[in-house]
């Protein structure tokens, strides 16, 4: 299959609402996840896809990469790019706040009242 701008849209979209990483890799839950959003995808009318669950999964990681290394040097553009990004953002954040969530159950996590930062709170020490 050939991938067009319209089709990356569509995917990050699906895979935004469907949430694949909030489940743990390797995990039955999560590769049902990515079979659900290929079959969602396949089923939709306009644009045509023919996918798989790892084309589906490979084309993501493919479009997060990308996106990471185009974040690093220039700003979100306009247009369908654009819309690209910030749904790959939006997902990022979100799997940024799930790791954060996950690691302040384990060890408590104190926020800076001066600059919005965090402190962890290992015991004694804080970091």
């Amino acid at each position: 299959m050939r991938w067009s701008k319209l089709h990356d849209l569509m995917l990050v979209k699906k895979v935004l609402e469907a949430a694949p990483f909030q489940y743990k890799m390797n995990c039955k839950e999560r590769g049902n996840c990515w079979a659900e959003i290929a079959k969602t995808l396949r089923n939709t009318s306009f644009p045509k896809f023919q996918v798989s669950k790892r084309s589906v999964r490979c084309r993501f990681a493919f479009l997060r990469q990308k996106y990471q290394n185009h974040r690093r040097e220039h700003q979100p553009s306009l247009g369908i790019d654009g819309l690209i990004e910030y749904t790959l953002y939006e997902i990022m954040k979100r799997r940024h706040q799930e790791a954060l969530l996950k690691f302040s159950q384990v060890n408590p996590i104190i926020v800076c009242q001066k600059c919005g930062g965090y402190k962890v709170s290992l015991g004694t020490q804080t970091l």
